[in-house]
């Protein structure tokens, strides 16, 4: 049994995905999109000035969206996409 226990815990792997892996440098596809945004998971953008990330949750100008309400946030750090 210990046998079995070992030979699993040593052929798992960690997940191989990291900051690295993502494509950063995005281009921006028209002027309008060159604010900050929010994407919801409707597909409606809403822009604002200033986009932050906090716990969860992302502030647009004062306004707060929950992550799970949002399909990808664009702050002046470039695109994060949610998939």
């Amino acid at each position: 049994m210990l046998f079995l226990f070992f030979s699993f815990a040593f052929s798992c792997r960690l997940n191989g995905i990291h900051a690295g892996a993502f494509n950063t440098y995005t281009v921006v596809e028209s002027p309008s999109d060159s604010g900050d945004y929010v994407v919801k998971i409707d597909g409606t953008k809403i822009y604002g000035q200033n986009a932050e990330l906090k716990d969860r949750e992302v502030l647009l100008d004062g306004r707060r969206f929950k992550g799970s309400q949002l399909k990808a946030v664009r702050s002046g750090l470039g695109p994060s996409v949610r998939k």
